[in-house]
């Protein structure tokens, strides 16, 4: 099908085109955005206190006490994201006299973890500003007071967890989804009086060209022109 019949398909029946990305654009106003969602970010660091041995001892230069440090590290980033953990964030904010009450479930689902040289960092999310900034509060509380609540004692036995760096919260940027919806709107408005269009092409049997007949096998021998 050559380009210029196309053209001819969209200018006998552009009005349909026209009339759907209208009443798509009609929506427009009553579009509604995302609310805003805040982010909260801290970074902790997890150390072990080394053992206490004899000056005359060798400790290997306290490498077991690194070696710990880090499978603590390694084994934190996931209670930080457990239901317990949670529930102790949850009893935390209850003790601050926290004015919203945040389930624990939310907490555990708003909470991110990850670790980046010997650092375990922390990321609360949340609708809330005043909730999120209450959540990472409590959560500083637990780490630095209650870790070795949720290790064997002898595994965490003189563990320390520093807050290095923030609570940095911070406003969520609007997502690539919602930037794009009201263009995607309109894209996928047009795109539909376009197939509709064809469609009622391929539905037509009417006449209304020599072409159309020359389709059939049939020779033109004499065309009226419009007056």
């Amino acid at each position: 099908m050559e380009l210029k019949l196309y053209w001819k398909i969209f200018c006998r029946r552009w009005w349909l085109t026209a009339l759907i990305v209208f009443l798509a654009a009609l929506t427009l106003p009553f579009h509604q955005n995302l609310p805003p969602s805040y982010h909260a970010a801290m970074r902790f660091l997890v150390g072990v206190k080394p053992d206490i041995t004899s000056p005359n001892a060798y400790d290997y230069d306290r490498y077991y006490t690194w070696r710990t440090a880090e499978y603590l590290i390694d084994d934190l980033s996931e209670v930080v994201r457990g239901s317990v953990f949670s529930q102790a964030v949850q009893q935390q904010l209850q003790q601050d006299g926290a004015a919203a009450k945040i389930a624990a479930v939310t907490i555990q689902g708003s909470t991110q973890t990850s670790k980046l040289h010997r650092l375990l960092h922390i990321g609360i999310d949340g609708p809330n500003k005043s909730d999120v900034s209450a959540i990472a509060a409590a959560t500083q509380k637990v780490l630095e007071n209650e870790v070795t609540r949720f290790f064997p004692e002898a595994y965490a036995r003189g563990a320390t967890v520093i807050l290095v760096d923030g609570p940095h919260i911070s406003r969520n940027a609007p997502g690539l989804r919602e930037k794009l919806a009201m263009p995607m709107r309109l894209f996928l408005a047009l795109l539909a009086g376009l197939l509709g269009e064809f469609l009622l092409y391929y539905l037509d049997d009417r006449i209304w060209e020599r072409s159309d007949l020359e389709t059939f096998g049939w020779t033109v021998i004499a065309e009226i022109p419009r007056s």
